[in-house]
């Protein structure tokens, strides 16, 4: 399953009136995250499939959740990408040279 803007807005517990900021926040997860991990077609196959795309939709939701939540220019202080998300992409990465 892919992360849709509706499970953003959801996730989030946005007003309708934020979908198309919202969407933006998706879409840069959603290249951060694929450019990251640099899956290459048949990768993953199966159950391992299925895996990968669970932690993939859950990094796009913590990283859009970011960005939403930090939408103003706070500080990032307590968003922690260095250890905790880096130890879930490692586990996945396909790592390129």
């Amino acid at each position: 399953m892919a992360v849709t803007i509706s499970d953003l807005m959801e996730h989030l517990n946005a007003d309708d009136d934020e979908q198309d900021v919202v969407q933006g926040f998706l879409d840069r997860a959603t290249a951060t995250v694929n450019l990251y991990l640099n899956q290459t077609d048949g990768q993953f196959q199966g159950d391992d499939l299925d895996y990968f795309n669970s932690v993939k939709d859950q990094l796009i939701l913590e990283f859009a959740t970011n960005y939403y939540l930090h939408r103003d220019g706070a500080t990032k202080s307590n968003f922690n990408n260095s250890s905790s998300l880096d130890s879930i992409f490692g586990g996945i990465r396909n790592p390129s040279l």
